[in-house]
């Protein structure tokens, strides 16, 4: 833009003076307005990371994949593949965000989920790269993120109410493996005699003493042995 011609006809300005003043304030304008931006940022934003390690980063994986990510045409699948005694198998397909920036409403409040993979380190018990959930929302409700987390641990534990997990052995770890099972009634379990009546009573009041257990420093655990012929 043109300047004005008592500066244009100033020595000092024309003499390089001028030019350094006006780069310094330029200079000092584009730093003042990056820390305003880090500023605001931190007041009306609050952010929430979530390390695939933590158990939450699958409860939440999971509480995505039931109410799906807004406008999202780029998306990751995760196979649970089991196969019974008999010989069946079976194979259950969850579509999950993709590594990349995804949206979600939650409670009239849109989310944004930043999944981001690491390439050069990994888990070495699992081969897996690690991963990190970023959850970014308005500071209008401080406690949605805690309102997210336990409804996906709600969503999750009922999930696997009434059922069997079946966990595997990753490393130093364990974790769940496949989808949980349908517990078998306990009316299918024929033993001898009243010996299933006597084994689920025991168990029942065994369920029900373990601060007894632990006030005496027993070792809380049972175990019951069965002999005969297989299937008599």
């Amino acid at each position: 833009f043109p300047l004005p011609e008592w500066l244009a006809g100033n020595p000092y300005f024309t003499a390089g003076f001028g030019l350094g003043a006006m780069g310094f304030a330029m200079s000092f304008a584009r730093t003042g307005a990056a820390s305003l931006e880090s500023v605001l940022r931190r007041q009306l934003l609050m952010s929430l990371e979530i390390p695939s390690k933590d158990y939450a980063y699958q409860w939440v994986m999971q509480w995505l994949v039931a109410r799906g990510v807004h406008g999202s045409r780029h998306l990751g699948v995760e196979t649970t593949y089991a196969k019974d005694n008999a010989g069946r198998q079976f194979a259950s397909f969850d579509f999950v965000p993709s590594p990349g920036r995804h949206w979600v409403r939650y409670r009239g409040n849109f989310i944004r989920i930043e999944r981001e993979r690491e390439h050069r380190t990994m888990d070495m018990s699992t081969g897996s790269p690690w991963e990190t959930l970023t959850l970014t929302t308005l500071s209008l409700r401080p406690t949605l993120f805690q309102e997210l987390l336990q409804e996906a641990k709600e969503a999750a534990l009922m999930r696997e109410e009434g059922k069997t997990v079946i966990f595997q052995s990753y490393g130093h770890e364990w974790r769940p493996f496949g989808a949980p099972k349908r517990v078998r009634p306990f009316g299918s379990v024929i033993l001898d005699g009243n010996a299933s009546e006597e084994i689920f009573q025991d168990v029942s009041e065994f369920l029900q003493c373990h601060d007894w257990y632990l006030a005496r420093g027993i070792p809380y655990r049972r175990g019951y042995l069965l002999h005969g012929p297989p299937g008599c």
